[in-house]
């Protein structure tokens, strides 16, 4: 099987405008792959400075609709990666991220990057099978 790129609108033309070369989601082999989301406001596509618990429920609702257009759900997820830029935010991350994975979770890594390069404090990636 060959790779597939799924374009999920609006975030690969938020990701365009910023010349950032990067497929949102990439399908290959009866996965879905989900590049790391920063959390654009739903509306106009900017970043804003918002709470780190508002930055992480945009971000896995984005995430969630990445991989629906892909096919498949977030009960299929079998690996998130969450990146923030300060431990300090590790109890808003993990009240957010429950909501969205109340059982049976998918294997995470939470990685805190000093250097961080965004106006944001958290992005997620993930792994997702198709049905």
């Amino acid at each position: 099987m060959t790779k597939k790129i799924v374009r999920v609108e609006p975030f690969a033309t938020y990701a365009e405008k910023r010349n950032v070369p990067v497929s949102s989601v990439v399908v290959h082999d009866g996965l879905v792959y989900v590049s790391q989301i920063p959390p654009y406001d739903p509306v106009t596509g900017e970043i804003r400075r918002v709470e780190v618990r508002d930055q992480m429920d945009i971000v896995l609702a984005q995430m969630q609709k990445c991989v629906e257009a892909a096919g498949s759900s977030l009960d299929r997820v079998v690996q998130c990666s969450v990146y923030a830029n300060d431990p300090a935010h590790f109890a808003a991350i993990n009240e957010v991220y429950g909501r969205y994975f109340p059982v049976d979770p998918p294997s995470r890594r939470l990685i805190f990057v000093s250097g961080w390069h965004g106006p944001f404090d958290v992005e997620v990636d993930c792994i997702a099978a198709l049905p």
